[in-house]
């Protein structure tokens, strides 16, 4: 696998090579160089260093794909180029339909909680919502088709009865409606609500009408899920006392011994993204973490010109809902990595790359 992270490294490099203008990487070079760093880093201080470089190879790839979509952002605004960001949307978007398609369908043989194209319950609904929200601009253009896809995208939500995505849900649509409110305009916001309530009356209403006496979480009988976390936690912080500086490595924890805590039996994250660095990493990058998050969700904020009802044209209300978008999904996340997480999982790196193309749209 180190191999195989070192080709990859390579033609990730070639990649954006071909396809950026590099404007956006010299902007950025700090975060690069601190990548590339974290690759190294990964190499020497972990015991399993082919699964450290690879992953280290995953943020690498999903920096110089914000670079090269920035690029390609800023060649569409300047000509007649395609705008591949929302080119990417849209293949986010179908990807998400099929993902809920195929979570209504798992859910229908047996209501059971379902995954998708995910091996986490909670993966499974965020993907959905950050997808939502990526593509509510498009959708709010649209009554009945945009409310039937909604309607399709919430069933496939609510099949995973996460609480945490369920929580995260009504804090994006509470975002939302602040920002229509300010504009004026709520009616399809409100007419979304409805449909997403619908899919929700659906899910839950399945099992009495198949005589389900109960919806099985994922198999765990004797320990709730919230409980489960506290198993994780503690370990990780045993983790962190034996290697509080430096970490066990990153990628590692399923190989601390941790895993053999029943009934678990394997154990692949902390379901704590900050504790996940702090282990992984040790206290530093855990800090360097919280300061990156800290100062995006502080330089992006938005502000009361973005909510007032002055932006006129529409390519700049569009724009202007993109970075509110982004920097509520931003600040939701930050609350989500509390309890779960996003950090290690690739697919998700791809979703927070459009999410930050959208929050730094002015840069």
């Amino acid at each position: 696998m180190l191999l195989i992270s070192f080709i990859g490294i390579i033609s990730t490099l070639i990649s954006y090579i071909l396809f950026s203008t590099g404007v956006t990487i010299e902007k950025n070079r700090n975060v690069f160089l601190v990548l590339a760093v974290l690759f190294i880093y990964s190499i020497v201080f972990s015991n399993f260093t082919a699964r450290s470089a690879f992953l280290a190879l995953s943020f690498l790839f999903s920096f110089l794909f914000y670079c090269t979509l920035k690029d390609l952002k800023l060649g569409a605004i300047s000509g007649n180029k395609a705008d591949y960001v929302v080119l990417c949307k849209l293949a986010i978007a179908i990807y998400s339909l099929a993902h809920a398609v195929l979570l209504v369908y798992q859910y229908s043989q047996n209501p059971v909680r379902s995954t998708g194209f995910f091996l986490d319950y909670s993966q499974a609904s965020i993907f959905i919502l950050i997808s939502f929200c990526l593509a509510y601009p498009y959708l709010k253009k649209l009554i009945v088709s945009g409310s039937v896809l909604t309607f399709i995208l919430f069933l496939g939500f609510f099949t995973t009865y996460s609480r945490t995505s369920n929580f995260l849900l009504i804090i994006m649509l509470g975002a939302i409606a602040v920002f229509e409110w300010k504009k004026g305009d709520i009616k399809q916001l409100a007419l979304f609500s409805i449909v997403i309530f619908l899919a929700y009356l659906c899910i839950y209403a399945y099992p009495l009408l198949v005589d389900a006496n109960t919806v099985s979480r994922g198999g765990i009988t004797q320990l709730a899920t919230l409980n489960s976390r506290v198993y994780y936690w503690g370990s990780a912080i045993d983790a962190i006392k034996a290697h509080p500086f430096m970490g066990s490595g990153l990628g590692n924890f399923e190989y601390l011994g941790i895993k053999d805590i029943y009934p678990f039996y394997q154990i692949q994250s902390v379901h704590n993204d900050y504790l996940q660095v702090w282990v992984d990493l040790g206290l530093f990058w855990l800090l360097a973490f919280i300061a990156f998050l800290s100062r995006n969700l502080l330089h992006y904020r938005p502000k009361f010109s973005d909510l007032g009802v002055s932006i006129t044209t529409i390519e700049k209300q569009h724009t202007a809902l993109n970075r509110y978008l982004a920097w509520s999904l931003l600040a939701a996340l930050c609350l989500y990595m509390l309890i779960n997480f996003i950090v290690h999982s690739f697919i998700l790196q791809i979703l927070i790359v459009v999410v930050f193309v959208d929050l730094t749209d002015d840069d």
